[in-house]
């Protein structure tokens, strides 16, 4: 790839030295290796427009990578120019209800700047060291998605540059068509170069209630009084395994769990916080404990989390995730029905996660979940040495089959294995006009390529 011609016309950072092309070769997933021949830093927009055009002049292709923490390579390229999106990290003036951001920026800076103005943005996901063009392309989903959908769903206009170069404003109101495709688009008919957010006011302090279930029927009733009463600002849970030992499974002795249901419930507060009976009628198991703490902890409270997992090796493995939406009439049965054959000891340094949601929160088009009032999201998300990548991603994909089959969804984050049929499965009645789209914004097909599959 001749980087001289490149050169001549971009302003950021540009590479194709072996060692930095092999540092820049996997994700979060390490499941899938690809190594570009240039890396492209862009210092602003512009650099974005002119690798674009460049690559429809010279037939390359162009791939996004924010944080890289997906699963299946989506944020990675096979031979092409690898956009490392994170040179664009301005964030602009905060408004009383917005902000403009460039794509690189990640969450947690961001949010760092809000809450000093008594600002925040509506939903948030769990890690915040991800990038606001990331998961816009993807979805963002987090904890307060039971009342504001997804990260999606509250951007109010984009700056794209579209697979033809063209750069771009677009929003409900301007290039509409652009604005939907782009929003949930898997980064397929533009690079998003700055995102225009909206910004919601938060109280400075939240009282979080830590809940046991033992049955997950009681913890589905109680979740539909919590999805229609809104009493709780912020709603979390996971699926937690007691080991009681080995038991015979074929010819071998496998590990197996008895399943407990930690449900987190909190609710913020500006220095009176709320008494226990807000948890009034709900069937737990155990009321296990009352945590306050200010809103700017809270948003970082799976932080030292995840820095134990960096320090105990965890960080450093593969991890085939998985993530589902379910019918939420279906959840129980494929949850109890999944979580009976997976070996529990392949979630040491991982965790399964359980977010209850109300169905009309999320309406980006291209976010695909099942109808309903309300949908329950699962996920399966192991650490795993290379020696068992092969039995669980086997396990993930008879997981995600089931899915499926249930009337399910997948969130695309994480380890997808998709043929052109379960593609156009996924979108559904979309797909006719995801693939117009493509062939409208991205033409010559170079942008973020081989994750989607448009042919049999």
């Amino acid at each position: 790839m001749p980087i001289d011609k490149a050169k001549s016309r971009f302003k950021g950072y540009l590479s194709t030295d072996e060692e930095t092309l092999g540092s820049l070769s996997t994700d979060f997933g390490r499941l899938v290796r690809k190594v570009p021949s240039m890396v492209a830093v862009p210092a602003v927009a512009l650099d974005v427009q002119t690798m674009v055009q460049l690559a429809n002049e010279e037939g390359w292709t162009v791939s996004t990578r924010g944080a890289s923490h997906s699963q299946s390579g989506q944020s990675l390229s096979e031979g092409g120019i690898l956009l490392d999106m994170q040179g664009l990290n301005k964030i602009g003036p905060i408004e009383e209800d917005s902000v403009w951001v460039d794509a690189g920026v990640a969450w947690g800076d961001l949010v760092e700047r809000t809450t000093e103005r008594g600002l925040i943005p509506p939903v948030l996901t769990n890690n915040l060291n991800v990038t606001v063009g990331g998961t816009v392309s993807m979805a963002g989903l987090g904890v307060a998605s039971h009342r504001y959908g997804t990260q999606a769903d509250n951007v109010l206009a984009l700056e794209v540059v579209t697979g033809v170069g063209d750069l771009v404003q677009c929003s409900p109101e301007e290039n509409r068509e652009l604005f939907d495709c782009t929003r949930c688009g898997l980064g397929q008919f533009s690079v998003i170069t700055r995102v225009k957010l909206k910004l919601r006011s938060v109280l400075p302090s939240v009282r979080t209630y830590y809940l046991l279930y033992d049955d997950l029927g009681s913890l589905m009733e109680d979740q539909t009084r919590i999805l229609h009463n809104q009493k709780f600002d912020f709603v979390e849970g996971w699926c937690a395994p007691c080991v009681q030992g080995l038991k015979t499974f074929g010819e071998a002795r496998v590990p197996f769990a008895e399943w407990f249901y930690p449900v987190h419930l909190t609710v913020e507060h500006g220095g009176t916080a709320p008494s226990e009976s807000i948890l009034a009628g709900l069937n737990f198991y155990r009321h296990v404990h009352t945590e306050d703490v200010a809103l700017s902890a809270y948003v970082q409270r799976l932080e030292p989390v995840f820095q134990m997992w960096r320090e105990s090796g965890g960080w450093n493995l593969a991890h085939p995730w998985m993530e589902v939406i379910l019918p939420w009439e279906r959840a129980a049965e494929y949850i109890q029905g999944v979580l009976r054959s997976f070996p529990p000891n392949l979630l040491i340094g991982g965790h399964v996660l359980l977010w209850p949601c109300t169905g009309a929160a999320a309406n980006a088009p291209l976010f695909m979940h099942p109808e309903g009032d309300f949908v329950m999201g699962f996920g399966i998300l192991p650490a795993v040495p290379r020696h068992l990548v092969e039995m669980s991603v086997s396990l993930l994909n008879r997981a995600s089959d089931l899915c499926i089959q249930l009337g399910g969804k997948r969130y695309l984050s994480g380890w997808v294995e998709f043929d052109h049929d379960k593609w156009k499965a996924h979108f559904g009645d979309q797909w006719h006009q995801f693939v117009q789209w493509k062939e409208f914004f991205d033409p010559n097909g170079l942008l973020n390529p081989g994750f989607l599959k448009y042919t049999e």
